[in-house]
């Protein structure tokens, strides 16, 4: 195991858990942070691309100064007239503006597009690792839950096994050992004893041994 690594074995189901939704979270805060720099990247791609279109559009007007609605807010506007299209002024952020060429403005975005594109990049490969990881936890999770219910009905078996009201119990399996020469803590060296020992320490194979022995009985009375 490498150091920083967490060997998933070793944790309770609790803590399994709680690894789990630590995990989660980090995930989900990772997942709105990528959100919003694909937010931002359209949102440069789409000042990118209003950019081009102005300086193209006076260009092939001559010079005219271009109409255009001014936005006062999100669903108001006022008439407009460009008439510089080689000036802009952008916004740096935090609140401040810088005055560029049209040239400038254009590779200002570029950048800005470029370097939000990198940290996606950077910030997927961080959401699948952690994508792993919660389904890792999951796996792992589930395998505890199978240990623990294996072992509760084994408890469960071993219980029935040793009740002295069942009908087919561990000291008929001895019987069954010695009259094939074998011991029970030897029975390997037969193949029918692991099998009759799966068999025998089920309930359904109690049932199915209380229901021949009934109809042995029946049918004695019947002679």
């Amino acid at each position: 195991m490498t150091e920083g690594t967490i060997d998933l074995d070793r944790l309770s189901l609790d803590q399994l858990n709680q690894l789990k939704l630590q995990e989660e979270g980090r995930l989900q805060s990772i997942t709105s942070r990528y959100a919003e720099l694909r937010a931002a990247h359209a949102s440069f791609a789409a000042a990118k691309e209003a950019l081009v279109q102005l300086t193209e559009s006076s260009s092939s007007n001559n010079e005219q100064p271009k109409k255009m609605m001014v936005p006062l807010t999100a669903s108001l506007y006022v008439p407009g007239k460009v008439k510089d299209t080689n000036k802009f002024m952008v916004d740096l952020g935090t609140g401040f503006y810088v005055e560029k060429s049209a040239k400038e403005a254009k590779e200002f975005l570029e950048r800005k597009m470029k370097l939000i594109h990198v940290n996606s990049e950077n910030i997927m490969k961080a959401i699948q690792q952690l994508r792993h990881n919660v389904e890792s936890i999951v796996m792992a999770m589930q395998g505890k839950l199978v240990e623990i219910r294996a072992r509760q009905e084994g408890q469960r078996v071993q219980r029935e096994g040793q009740d002295s009201n069942a009908p087919f119990s561990i000291a008929h399996l001895d019987i069954f050992c010695q009259y094939l020469n074998t011991s029970p803590m030897n029975c390997t060296s037969n193949i029918f004893c692991p099998l009759y020992l799966a068999i025998l320490r089920t309930k359904f194979f109690y049932l199915l041994v209380k229901a021949l022995r009934k109809c042995l009985l029946t049918f004695k009375n019947l002679v």
